[in-house]
C-alpha cells in the first residue's frame, strides 16, 4: 500500500477564448509526444502549490499567469505511492509561449480545433469542460 502522494501541478491557461497547450518531448517518461496542458510536480520545500505551478508553467511554456483559481483533483494509486493531480484555471499576463523544459511544441488552441490534437488521458475532457461552463 504506498505510503506517500506526489502532487502535481497544471493549469488552464486562457487568453482571448484560446487555451494554451503543449506537447510532450518524445523522450518524456510519461505520455511522450501527447498533448497536454502546462504543469509538473511540487517540489520538496516549496511552501505553496500556486507557486509551483508558476514555476513550472515558466520552466516548461515561459509565460506568466495570474487569477489563479483551483478547478478539479483527481487522485491515482500507483504502485508504490499516490499521486494528487490538481488542475487550475489561470489567466495569461505575458511571455510569448516557447518549447522549453520537456516540450516539444506549444499552440493557442480554439474549441473547435480540438479534436486535431492526441491529448494525454483526461486533458481533452478537462479542457471541454472548461470550455463549455465557460470558466474563462
Amino acid at each position: 500500500m504506498s505510503k506517500f502522494f506526489k502532487i502535481n501541478v497544471s493549469t488552464l491557461i486562457f487568453n482571448q477564448g484560446k487555451v494554451l497547450i503543449q506537447k510532450r518531448s518524445l523522450e518524456e517518461d510519461v505520455f511522450p509526444g501527447l498533448w497536454g496542458i502546462p504543469g509538473g510536480t511540487v517540489e520538496m520545500g516549496e511552501t505553496s502549490v500556486v507557486e509551483a505551478l508558476k514555476r513550472e508553467v515558466r520552466e516548461e511554456v515561459d509565460v506568466e499567469i495570474d487569477d489563479i483559481v483551483f478547478y478539479k483533483e483527481n487522485l491515482v494509486a500507483k504502485e508504490m505511492y499516490g499521486v494528487l493531480y490538481l488542475v487550475f484555471i489561470s489567466n495569461y499576463v505575458s511571455g510569448e509561449p516557447k518549447a522549453l523544459d520537456g516540450t516539444a511544441e506549444v499552440l493557442w488552441l480554439e474549441e473547435d480545433k480540438i479534436d486535431n490534437y492526441e491529448f494525454t488521458p483526461t486533458t481533452k475532457k478537462t479542457i471541454l469542460e472548461a470550455f463549455i461552463s465557460d470558466v474563462e
